[in-house]
């Protein structure tokens, strides 16, 4: 049970930061929509998630070389790993102003409406997948 709630868990962490890294993009991006030639920018983080998501699935899990520095016993629980790479920001397509700028309010506001519902659904996965945790800790007395 607990070998399944920290393999969902090990998808949903880096969802939510990914969703919050694209927030933070976005958020700039509106700050920014009266600056002359400002870009308007993303966080690209699916391609990476997804290959968290089938390193689970199928593939040998990935074992860090100081892992065995974080986890000194077999059955200790193990730290955070240092991520591979941050993320990545992209300039996106879009028409510019006169001014060179390329934030389109609309389009800005609908990708952070997204990434909010995203963000509100992934952290209640997981806190249904923590919450099936403690009832099973409690045995069953919720």
């Amino acid at each position: 049970m607990f070998d399944q709630i920290r393999a969902v868990a090990s998808i949903y962490h880096p969802a939510l930061d990914g969703l919050s890294a694209r927030q933070r993009a976005i958020s700039n991006n509106l700050a920014n929509a009266d600056t002359p030639g400002y870009k308007a920018q993303d966080v690209a983080f699916e391609t990476r998630l997804q290959q968290k998501i089938q390193q689970r699935q199928g593939a040998a899990p990935v074992v860090h070389p100081e892992a065995s520095l974080a986890t000194p016993h077999p059955r200790h629980l193990p730290l955070g790993l240092p991520q591979d790479q941050p993320y990545t920001l992209s300039q996106l397509p879009g028409s510019m102003k006169n001014d060179g700028n390329g934030v389109d309010l609309e389009q800005e506001m609908t990708r952070m409406s997204q990434a909010q519902l995203s963000y509100t659904t992934v952290s209640q996965l997981l806190t249904g997948a923590y919450g099936s945790l403690k009832y099973v800790i409690s045995e069953g007395n919720a």
